[in-house]
């Protein structure tokens, strides 16, 4: 074996520009779908903790009519018992309860149909981060009575700022519709212009001081737990105790998210085999070129005795040695540049509208799970092995009296 290892290994390098171009193949091509891997995971991540982050949190708790129709009178059916629920729930570790219901926003200029979210900013501070994305003013001052937050993408718009005053009008719980002047405190930017400009923050008690009820109207409670992987787990948890109210984790809230998470493995796969079987066929063709160039050399070993099994492994270790020696170094080129932009970020900010009508940040993480690393190592033995085969049959059927014959 270490003799026919050393035929192999000087066998790839009687053309060294062939097999440089080879290897160099190998490491550009591991290393281009290891940053697109690594880009997606980025992007992949972004959305889905700004997703969780800014408007879904881990779980969500609402009426089960709400989902369908968002009327003021779908309120939380059982707040308190919910309430106890999560404060009993070691997991558990934050919740905001939600005003939640649709409107209509009025300026000088024009009117949009908007959604309103009367909300607690200590509680919302505790679950979630949108107060934390103020681009202008804060979550809420004292400085208006009745403040308001909207979105920058909205604020841009309509051609508001701070201090713009607005008219918020409403159905109240009897049915009837009412009206309220609002003066802007904040413009935030959340990463999701769709969000920012659908999405307006009041207080609650401004909100239920304009509708005049005396009891608080939660249409919706968004909890944050201590470990995403547990949503499931802490359902299951909450719906012991919750009977009359619909308990979602976030991917059941958010069906698109749900598709992408299902979704995402199988496309760092099919990545992974496109690049492995373009590979594959590179490999192919040098090792088929090197057997077609030294037919007469693997005849003359074959006539002083190397036996077809030696002469197929010799072929299957000048494959592997490809495999072996650009393999690694593609990997070792991949993952250092995916722990940079892991790091630093990868900044799109010059493409910054087109990142946020997506719901992304414009600097993006880098990540691969590590055992995909793990996966791309054994599919390069497999694709070397594999494109040795063909190559590997054709030296076995040379005939070695007709090689001796041609020298």
């Amino acid at each position: 074996m270490k003799t026919l290892l050393k035929i192999s290994w000087r066998n790839c390098w009687k053309s060294p520009l062939r097999t440089g171009i080879v290897i160099g193949s190998i490491i550009v091509g591991i290393w281009s779908s290891i940053f697109m891997m690594g880009f997606m995971d980025g992007m992949m991540t972004s959305r889905k903790n700004n997703v969780i982050n800014t408007r879904l949190g881990h779980i969500q708790i609402h009426s089960p009519e709400y989902e369908y129709d968002p009327n003021i009178l779908n309120s939380v059916k059982d707040r308190e018992k919910v309430i106890q629920a999560l404060e009993n729930n070691p997991h558990v570790v934050g919740y905001t309860d939600r005003f939640v219901t649709e409107g209509v926003l009025k300026t000088a200029r024009e009117q949009r149909g908007i959604k309103i979210n009367g909300i607690d900013v200590e509680k919302d501070a505790a679950t979630l981060l949108i107060s934390e994305k103020a681009d202008q003013g804060s979550f809420f001052g004292e400085e208006f009575k009745y403040p308001v937050a909207v979105g920058d993408k909205l604020a841009k718009e309509l051609k508001l700022e701070i201090g713009s005053k607005v008219s918020l009008s409403l159905t109240k719980p009897d049915s009837t519709q009412t009206s309220k002047n609002f003066k802007v405190a904040a413009i935030y930017k959340s990463g999701d212009a769709a969000y920012d400009n659908y999405n307006i923050f009041v207080p609650k008690e401004a909100i239920y001081k304009v509708i005049k009820s005396d009891e608080p109207i939660v249409h919706e409670i968004i909890v944050k737990i201590d470990d995403i992987e547990k949503a499931d787990e802490v359902k299951a948890e909450l719906l012991k105790s919750i009977k009359s109210d619909e308990v979602l984790t976030w991917l059941e809230a958010d069906p698109y998210s749900a598709y992408a998470e299902d979704s995402y493995g199988m496309m760092m796969f099919i990545l992974m085999t496109v690049i492995i079987v373009a590979l594959l066929f590179g490999i192919l063709n040098t090792v088929i070129m090197s057997v077609l160039e030294r037919k007469r050399e693997i005849g003359v070993l074959r006539s002083i005795g190397m036996t077809k099994k030696k002469v197929w492994a010799m072929i299957t270790l000048e494959s592997l040695i490809f495999g072996l020696v650009g393999g690694p170094l593609g990997i070792l080129t991949g993952w250092a540049t995916t722990a940079y932009f892991g790091k630093y970020g990868f900044d799109l900010s010059s493409y910054g509208e087109a990142m946020e009508a997506y719901g992304l940040d414009t600097i993006v993480y880098f990540n691969i799970p590590v055992e995909y690393y793990f996966i791309y190592s054994f599919l390069i033995v497999i694709a070397t092995v594999i494109g040795s085969l063909i190559p590997a049959y054709i030296a076995t059927r040379v005939n070695p009296i007709e090689a001796i014959r041609s020298i």
